[in-house]
């Protein structure tokens, strides 16, 4: 009996703060509804709240559930821009981190392709809007939980839509802000093998297999036991392989035309740059015959 007194007392109470404040009345009323599945009377009832008592308490709170009711009928986006206003307007939310957690988890799903069945998206736009709210985690809580992993997943996202430069500048900011980061082995990695790509499209220009050589070269020294170092020392050697062979090439068409001190230069550059491959090897024997053909020119005079 004493229980069910008491009960009833905390019941007349509630009911009685509930009368003397709207505010909490209403967001009852919202939160009924969305325990009802009833998300488009929630969604309706938290912007009321939001719009009428702009100065009310613990509106933090409102403005998540309405994220949460927009989630839940698949207006994603709108999801995320009614969770990104508790960090520019509810500071003092209690729980920061189950909003970051959402809104990386909303990310994730336009990063795998996840909605594109469901909402008719296409990747290229999908991936467009996983940048965003990726950019948007770090932006909320630049040292919170997820900003390195959501940097790093925005960073794959620009390497698989060959968006370079916007790729290297992301680089640059998570070299700068997360030094000593798990996670910059990938992203140094990350960064070699972006320009690795860049030199395949090359025919004569051998600025991007240099630069590829130097990043992938940086990585292998920076990360001896890392876990892409037996595919960055595939790719380097790739590359050394391509550069002494074009500067063998082009050491040879000195060579036809006659100008030997040209080719002297590129064979030895070969021999200094590459010395442990076949073409360092071919570029000592033709600088032997170069070396024979001007002993031979200075006997002639």
């Amino acid at each position: 009996m004493t229980h069910v007194l008491r009960f009833l007392f905390c019941l007349f109470l509630g009911l009685t703060a509930l009368q003397a404040n709207p505010v909490s009345e209403m967001y009852f009323q919202g939160m009924k509804a969305y325990g009802d599945q009833d998300y488009k009377k929630s969604i309706k009832i938290f912007k009321k709240i939001l719009k009428k008592y702009p100065n009310a308490s613990d509106l933090g709170r409102v403005q998540a559930q309405l994220g949460m009711a927009y989630e839940a009928t698949r207006k994603y986006k709108k999801a995320v821009d009614a969770y990104d206003i508790i960090f520019k307007k509810y500071m003092a939310y209690e729980n920061p981190e189950a909003i970051l957690e959402r809104e990386f988890k909303i990310g994730e799903k336009y990063a795998k392709g996840e909605l594109k069945s469901v909402l008719g998206i296409d990747f290229a736009s999908s991936n467009k809007t996983a940048v965003d709210i990726f950019d948007r985690v770090v932006k909320n809580a630049p040292f919170g939980p997820y900003a390195e992993e959501a940097m790093l997943n925005a960073i794959r996202i620009l390497l698989d839509d060959e968006k370079y430069q916007d790729m290297e500048a992301k680089i640059k900011l998570f070299k700068k802000t997360y030094q000593g980061s798990k996670r910059l082995d990938e992203v140094l990695y990350l960064d070699a093998y972006s320009y690795y790509l860049q030199s395949k499209q090359e025919d004569y220009d051998q600025t991007k297999t240099r630069e590829s050589i130097e990043k992938l070269g940086a990585y292998l020294e920076k990360f001896p036991q890392g876990q892409f170092y037996e595919k960055a020392s595939t790719y380097a050697h790739e590359l050394k392989d391509k550069e002494s062979g074009q500067d063998f090439k082009t050491a040879e068409f000195y060579r036809k035309q006659n100008n030997l001190p040209a080719a002297k230069k590129y064979l030895e550059n070969i021999r200094q740059k590459f010395p442990n491959t076949e073409w360092a090897d071919r570029a000592t024997i033709q600088l032997a015959e170069i070396g024979h053909v001007t002993e031979h020119e200075k006997e002639k005079t």
